[in-house]
C-alpha cells in the first residue's frame, strides 16, 4: 500500500475558530507558492463552502493578491459530493462512462430509490406481510429503504446483504430458547385456556369490577384475532400479564401459563426469519432496480460519485495524474464523514503531499445520517501518528463569555473521558471575550412549574416574554466583537432548543399565545391560504372549466357565515360566465392561457401568481414577509418537480406540477421567519453550526435510551483496519416482536445481557453527552437550563469516570451556584409558573375568523410577464421573435421504413438513435457498429434486436449525405451558445456539415408517422432550425446553406428553406 502523506488532525472545539484555521492553512499554502488550483478544500454544506471561499478571497484581496483571489473562484472548494463528483467526472473515461451525466441530489435520489423499492416491495409483500403483521412491524417498507441507504453508505453490495441477514438472525434467535416441536399444540393450549376463562367469567356474570371487565375484553379480543389467523405476538405477551382480579386468579394463571410459551414458539422463530430475510432480499432487489434505472437514464447520485471516486483512486494511473494536479487536501467537519467518505479521505491522503483534517469528535451527532462516531474517533486518533502528521488543538474560544467557557471546561472535561474522548480534547484554555460592565451571570436555571407540559410551556413563554420586556436587563454582545461592548436583547437573539419537531411546534404555539413572533420550521405549506390561492390560480390557468378554482379565487377566505350568499350565486347556470366577465383576475388568467404551452411549470406558476394577484392579496392578510416566503417555498417545490422530471427523463407540465404538489409529503415545509424580532425555535440537531446570544435548553428530562433492536451498522469483530474502514462492515437488523410490550417477555432480559446491548449502552451514553455539548456551546452570552421539577434525566447522564453525576442544579429563586463537581459557577435560579396557575384559561374561546376577498387588479395595468431567461432551441417556437416562414425545398428518399416491433417506446428509441448516429461512422467495422448499437439500445431499455435497423439508418444517411454534399466534414453533437435579445440560448446540433460553400445543419427526428404528415411535422421544427442558423452564422461568420430534417424511421431527408 502507498505510504500516506502526513495527516494533520486539528481538534476545533465549539467556538474556537474552525473556519479561520482552515483559511489560514489555505493562505499559508498559497504564500508558500502553491497555486489555488492545487488545493482541495472540502466542507459538508454549501453554506460552509461559500463562507470559506468568501473568507479566502477576502484575505487575498486585502493582501493585494488579486490574481490568486480570481483563481480561487475556479479552485477545488466545495462540498464533499461536489469535489469527489468532480474527480469522478474528470476521470469518467477511465471509469468507462461518459463524463456528462445527470447528478441526482440527495432528496431526488432518495425519492427515486423509494420508487425502485416500491416495485420490489410489491413483489416481496406476500412473503413478508403476514410475519410483519404478527410481529407488529408495521413500517417494514421503511425498513427496506433504510437497509438500502445504509448499505450504499457503507459500501455493502446488494449481493452481500444475504450475509447480513444470516448474521442478524443468528444473533437474534440466539436470544430466544430453542423452538418447540409442535406449534399447533401450543396454539391449541392457548385457545382452550382463553375459551375456558371467557366461559367462566361469562357464566358468573361478574363484570362489575373494572379489572375483570378489562381482562374479559382482552380475552375476547385475543379469541377474535385467533379465530381468523394466528395471534400477534404482542397479544401472547398481554395474556401472560392478565389480571382479572383475585377471584379469577386461577383462571388467569392457566391463560398466562399457556401464553408464556411464546419465546419458544416455532412460529415466532419462523416469523422473525421471514421478516429479516425478506426485508434484506427486498432491499437487495431495490438496490439492483435503482442501479438499472440510473444506468438506463444516464443518472448518478452522490453515493455513486463517491464509490466511483474511491474506485478510481485505487488505480495507480489515476492517483499519479491526480497527484500532478492536487498537493494539499483540507477537510472541514471531519467528524461528520460517512464511512465511504472516510475511505475517500484516507485514499486521498495517499495522493496529495499533505492533508489537514479539522473537526471535533465532541460534535459528532449525525449518527442517524450514516456517520459512525466510533469509527471516526478511532481513525482520528490513529492517523496523525501513523502518517507522520501532527495533532493540534485550537486553544482559544472566540464565541462565548468567560463564565460559559469555564462552565463547559469543568462539565465536559469530566463528562467526555468516560466516552473515550480525552479530557484535554474537551478543554479550551483561553477565552477571547470579556464580560461587559454589570452584565448578569451567564448561567440561569428555570424551573417550569405545572402539572402538564402545556402548562409548563406557558410558564416558559412567560419567561421569554419577561426577557424581552426588559431588553436592557440582559444585554448581549455583537457577533464577532470581543471587547465587551453590549446592546439590548431582541427576539432573534433567543434560541430555544427541543428534542423533537413536535415539541418545537408546541413551544411555538405557547410563544405565539403570549404575543411573541416565532421563527420555527413548520409543515403544511400547501395548506396555507397564500399557497392555496396560488394553486387555484394555476389550476384555472391550466383548465378554464375548473369552477372550483374559480370559487376559490373569488371566495377562498370568506367566513362560513357568509357562505350561503355566494354559494347560492354559484349554483346558478351562468355563474361561471358571469364571473369571467366581471372578474379582472379571471380575465388576466384567461389572457395568459394562450402562452401556457410555451411555459415551463415554474414559469406557469409564476404567471399564475402574477396574473392572479396572489402576492398582493397575501400581503393584505398580514405577516407579509412570512406569506411571501411561503410563495417562494412553493416556487422551490415547482423547481423540485422540474428536477424530478428531468431526472426521470419525463415531461414536465403545469398539470403535472399540480398533481405533484397535491402529493408533497406532509404538505411541504414552510420556511422559518426571518423577522429580527422572532424567537428561534429548533431542534438540538438543527442547531449544530449555529450560535445565539441566548440559548434555552428544553427537554432535559430524557436520558439515554439504549437498545440493540432496530437497524444498525456493525464493524468487524477483530477491529477496524484504519486504511480500509469499509472492510467487514455489515448491517444488523433485530426487529422487536412485541410492539409496546417491553418488559417481562424473556427477550428483554436476554438482550439486556448481550454484548450488543453493552455496545448500545456505550453508544447511547456517548451520543447523549455529545448532543448536550452541541446544545450548550451554541450560547454566546447566556445559557438557560429550563426543566420541569425532578425531570433532568439527560443532565443526570453526564457522569464522571466513577459514574457519579457531575452537574447539580440549584433550587429556589434568585442568585445561586450551579455546582459542577466540586466547583461552583455563578448563576441565577428562577421558578416560572403559568399566569393561570394551571387553569387552562381561554382555551374554549372561539378564534377570530379572518375574512378576505380576492383583489381586483385594475384593467389598465395588465400583469407584466417576461419571457424565460434560458431558451432551448428544440422548444423555441418563435414566440417573442419573428421566426421566418419556411417550406420543404427538397425531399431525399433514404430507403424503406425501418421495421419496428409493436409497443416500442419511440422516445427511448429516439434517444438510442441519436446516441448511435452521434458516434457512428461508415468506416467503422460492421461488428463494432452492431455492438455499439446493442449497447445503446440496452441502455435505453429498447429491444436489442433493433441494432441492425440502427446500423441501416446510419448506412443510408451517410451514403446520401456523401452524394448530396461530397467532401464535407462531418461533426456530430456540436454545442451552440448565444443570445436572442435578452434571452440566453444553449443547444446541441445533431450533425453539422462543413462544405466549401458554407455549413449544413442536420437534425434527427424519430417521427414514425404516415407519409402525409411528414411535411407538417418537419415544418414544426423550422423555428428550431432558424435559431440554429442564427447562432451558427453569428459564431462562424459563414453562411448556413442548408437545414435538413432527418427522419430515420420513415427513411427520408427533408430540406427546409426559409421564404
Amino acid at each position: 500500500m502507498t505510504t500516506p502523506s502526513p495527516i494533520d488532525a486539528v481538534t476545533a472545539s465549539a467556538g474556537t475558530g474552525k473556519t479561520h484555521r482552515l483559511t489560514d492553512a489555505y493562505l499559508d499554502a498559497v504564500a508558500a507558492g502553491l497555486a489555488p488550483g492545487a488545493i482541495l478544500a472540502t466542507t459538508f454544506t454549501r453554506k460552509a463552502a461559500a463562507e470559506l471561499l468568501e473568507r479566502i478571497r477576502g484575505r487575498l484581496l486585502a493582501d493585494g493578491q488579486a490574481d490568486a483571489a480570481r483563481d480561487v473562484l475556479t479552485a477545488r472548494i466545495g462540498t464533499v459530493n461536489a469535489l469527489f463528483g468532480r474527480i469522478a467526472a474528470e476521470f469518467a473515461l477511465e471509469a468507462g462512462r461518459s463524463p456528462v451525466a445527470d447528478v441526482l441530489g440527495e432528496e431526488r435520489g432518495a425519492a427515486l430509490f423509494a420508487a425502485a423499492a416500491d416495485d420490489a416491495i410489491r413483489r416481496h409483500s406476500a412473503a413478508i406481510e403476514p410475519a410483519a403483521w404478527r410481529l407488529r412491524v408495521e413500517d417494514w417498507r421503511g425498513l427496506v429503504q433504510d437497509i438500502g441507504a445504509h448499505a450504499r453508505q457503507n459500501g455493502i453490495a446488494a449481493g452481500d446483504l444475504a450475509a447480513s441477514a444470516e448474521r442478524s438472525l443468528r444473533g437474534l434467535l440466539a436470544l430466544l430458547p430453542e423452538p418447540r416441536a409442535d406449534a399447533e399444540r401450543l396454539d391449541r393450549a392457548l385457545a382452550e385456556a382463553i375459551g375456558a376463562a371467557v366461559a367462566a367469567i361469562d357464566a358468573a356474570g361478574d363484570t362489575g369490577v373494572k379489572k375483570t371487565a378489562d381482562a374479559l375484553s382482552t380475552l375476547r379480543n385475543a379469541a377474535a384475532l385467533a379465530a381468523g389467523r394466528p395471534l400477534p405476538w404482542v397479544e401472547w405477551v398481554r395474556l401472560t400479564k392478565l389480571d382479572p382480579g383475585a377471584k379469577w386468579k386461577a383462571v388467569a394463571q392457566a391463560v398466562a401459563e399457556a401464553a408464556s410459551a411464546h419465546p419458544a414458539h416455532p412460529r415466532l422463530h419462523a416469523d422473525l426469519r421471514a421478516l429479516v430475510d425478506g426485508v434484506f432480499r427486498c432491499a437487495a432487489d431495490a438496490m439492483d432496480a435503482y442501479e438499472r434505472f440510473k444506468r438506463v437514464h444516464g443518472l448518478v447520485d452522490f453515493v455513486d460519485q463517491e464509490h466511483e471516486a474511491l474506485t478510481l483512486l485505487d488505480r495507480p494511473d489515476v492517483r499519479r495524474r491526480l497527484a500532478e494536479r492536487v498537493e494539499l487536501a483540507l477537510v472541514d467537519e471531519f467528524q461528520d464523514t460517512s464511512p465511504i467518505q472516510l475511505a475517500l479521505f484516507l485514499t486521498l491522503a495517499r495522493v496529495v503531499r499533505r492533508s489537514v483534517w479539522v473537526g471535533d469528535a465532541k460534535q459528532a451527532i449525525y449518527g442517524f445520517r450514516g456517520t459512525d462516531p466510533a469509527l471516526i474517533g478511532a481513525v482520528i486518533a490513529w492517523a496523525p501518528g501513523a502518517s507522520g502528521g501532527t495533532a493540534e488543538r485550537l486553544p482559544r474560544n472566540y464565541r462565548s463569555r468567560p463564565g460559559l467557557v469555564a462552565f463547559h471546561n469543568d462539565l465536559f472535561g469530566a463528562a467526555f473521558p468516560p466516552t473515550g474522548i480525552p479530557r484535554e480534547d474537551a478543554l479550551v484554555p483561553a477565552c477571547e471575550r470579556t464580560d461587559g460592565p454589570d452584565q448578569p451571570p451567564p448561567l440561569e436555571v428555570w424551573t417550569l412549574a405545572g402539572k402538564s407540559w402545556d402548562i409548563a410551556l406557558e410558564a416558559l413563554a412567560q419567561g421569554v416574554a419577561s426577557l424581552l420586556a426588559l431588553p436592557d436587563a440582559h444585554p448581549v454582545g455583537e457577533r464577532g466583537r470581543t471587547d465587551g461592548r453590549l446592546r439590548p436583547i431582541r427576539g432573534a437573539d433567543i434560541a430555544i432548543l427541543c428534542r423533537s419537531n413536535e415539541r418545537c411546534a408546541a413551544v411555538a404555539g405557547a410563544l405565539a399565545a403570549v404575543g411573541l413572533d416565532v421563527a420555527v420550521g413548520r409543515q403544511g405549506l400547501i395548506a396555507t391560504d397564500e399557497a392555496g390561492l396560488a394553486l387555484a390560480a394555476l389550476r384555472y390557468l391550466v383548465d378554464s372549466a375548473d369552477t372550483l378554482a374559480m370559487v376559490e379565487l373569488a371566495h377562498g377566505g370568506t367566513a362560513s357565515a357568509a357562505q350561503p350568499a355566494w354559494l347560492e350565486e354559484w349554483l346558478q347556470p351562468d355563474a361561471a360566465r358571469r364571473a369571467r366577465e366581471t372578474s379582472p383576475v379571471l380575465r388576466a388568467l384567461d389572457a395568459a392561457r394562450a402562452r401556457l404551452l410555451h411555459l415551463t411549470p415554474v414559469e406557469a406558476l409564476e404567471v399564475a401568481i402574477v396574473a392572479g394577484g396572489v402576492a398582493e392579496q397575501a400581503k393584505r392578510w398580514g405577516d407579509a414577509a412570512g406569506r411571501l416566503a411561503n410563495l417562494d417555498a412553493l416556487r422551490g417545490l415547482a423547481r423540485t418537480y422540474e428536477d424530478d422530471c428531468r431526472a426521470r427523463h419525463g415531461a414536465a407540465t403545469a398539470g403535472g406540477l399540480i398533481g405533484f404538489l397535491a402529493g408533497v409529503a406532509k404538505g411541504g415545509d414552510q420556511p422559518p421567519s426571518t423577522d429580527p424580532g422572532a424567537v428561534q425555535v429548533l431542534t438540538y440537531h438543527q442547531s449544530k453550526g449555529l450560535e445565539w446570544p441566548v440559548v434555552i435548553l428544553l427537554d432535559l428530562q430524557g436520558g439515554p435510551d439504549p437498545s440493540p433492536f432496530g437497524l444498525s451498522v456493525d464493524g468487524p469483530a477483530e477491529g477496524v483496519d484504519p486504511w480500509r474502514p469499509l472492510d467487514g462492515r455489515w448491517l444488523r437488523c433485530w426487529p422487536w416482536p412485541y410492539d409496546a410490550q417491553r418488559k417481562g417477555v424473556h427477550l428483554d432480559t436476554a438482550a439486556d445481557a448481550s454484548p450488543e446491548m453493552a455496545t448500545a449502552r456505550v453508544h447511547a451514553h456517548a451520543e447523549a453527552v455529545r448532543l448536550m455539548y452541541v446544545g450548550m456551546t451554541r450560547a454566546r452570552d447566556y445559557l438557560i437550563l429550563a426543566a420541569r421539577p425532578k425531570q433532568t434525566g439527560w443532565l443526570d447522564a453526564l457522569v464522571d469516570g466513577g459514574g457519579a453525576p457531575i452537574l447539580s442544579l440549584p433550587s429556589g429563586d434568585g442568585p445561586a451556584d450551579l455546582q459542577v463537581g466540586d466547583r461552583p459557577h455563578r448563576a441565577v435560579a428562577r421558578i416560572l409558573a403559568s399566569p393561570a396557575d394551571g387553569v387552562d384559561a381561554g382555551r374554549d374561546a372561539a378564534p377570530d375568523i379572518a375574512v378576505f376577498t380576492m383583489p381586483t387588479p385594475p384593467d389598465t395595468e395588465p400583469p407584466v410577464v417576461h419571457p424565460p431567461l434560458r431558451v432551448a432551441p428544440s422548444h423555441w417556437t418563435g414566440t417573442g421573435q419573428a421566426a421566418p416562414a419556411a417550406v420543404i425545398r427538397r425531399r431525399m428518399a433514404l430507403g424503406e421504413r425501418l421495421p419496428l416491433p409493436g409497443g416500442v417506446d419511440m422516445t427511448r428509441l429516439g434517444e438510442a438513435m441519436h446516441g448511435f448516429l452521434a458516434v457512428d461512422r461508415p468506416d467503422i467495422p460492421a461488428d463494432r457498429r452492431l455492438a455499439q448499437a446493442r449497447r445503446l439500445l440496452d441502455r435505453w431499455a429498447v429491444p436489442t434486436a433493433l441494432a441492425a435497423a440502427l446500423v441501416e439508418a446510419g448506412d443510408r444517411l451517410w451514403r446520401v449525405l456523401a452524394q448530396r454534399w461530397p467532401g464535407a466534414t462531418w461533426r456530430t453533437e456540436v454545442p451552440v451558445h448565444g443570445r436572442l435579445g435578452l434571452q440566453r440560448v444553449t443547444g446541441r446540433i445533431d450533425l453539422l456539415l462543413e462544405t466549401a460553400d458554407g455549413v449544413v445543419i442536420v437534425d434527427h427526428k424519430s417521427f414514425p408517422g404516415p407519409h402525409d404528415q411528414w411535411t407538417a411535422r418537419a415544418l414544426e421544427h423550422a423555428p428550431q432550425l432558424a435559431l440554429y442558423r442564427h447562432l451558427v452564422e453569428a459564431a462562424t461568420e459563414r453562411p448556413v446553406t442548408g437545414t435538413v430534417i432527418h427522419m430515420p424511421v420513415v427513411g427520408t431527408l427533408l430540406e427546409v428553406a426559409e421564404i
